[in-house]
C-alpha cells in the first residue's frame, strides 16, 4: 500500500468515499488495437480448450494433447499461453 501512496500526487483531491468517486477514465492514447486483437484471440483459444475438455468429459487432472496453429499470432500466443499449458494440463505444446 505504501508504494501506491508514493505514486499518487500530493495535490490529488479525493472524494470522501469510493462509493461517490467518479468512474476512472481510460487514456485513449494507451489503446492498442493489435494488443486487443491478440488478447481476444487468446481468450477465444482458452474458451475453446475448456469447451473441448467439457464436451469430452475430460477430468481436470488429466493431460490432453492440443495442436494450436496460431499463424501470425504464434509469438504472442506462446508467451501469453505458456502458463496455461501446465495449469490446464496440455501435452505436446510447441512454439
Amino acid at each position: 500500500m505504501a508504494d501506491i501512496k508514493h505514486k499518487i500526487s500530493a495535490d490529488q483531491v479525493w472524494p470522501e468515499s469510493i462509493m461517490i468517486a467518479p468512474y476512472p477514465a481510460g487514456d485513449e492514447k494507451a489503446f492498442d488495437p493489435e494488443a486487443e486483437r491478440i488478447i481476444e484471440s487468446m481468450i477465444e483459444l482458452v474458451h475453446s480448450i475448456r469447451n473441448a475438455r467439457a464436451e469430452h468429459k475430460v477430468e481436470s487432472n488429466k493431460w490432453i494433447e492440443a495442436h494450436i496453429f496460431a499463424g501470425e499470432l504464434a509469438p504472442a500466443s506462446c508467451s501469453i499461453l505458456r502458463p496455461y499449458k501446465r495449469w490446464r494440463r496440455l501435452n505436446h505444446w510447441s512454439c
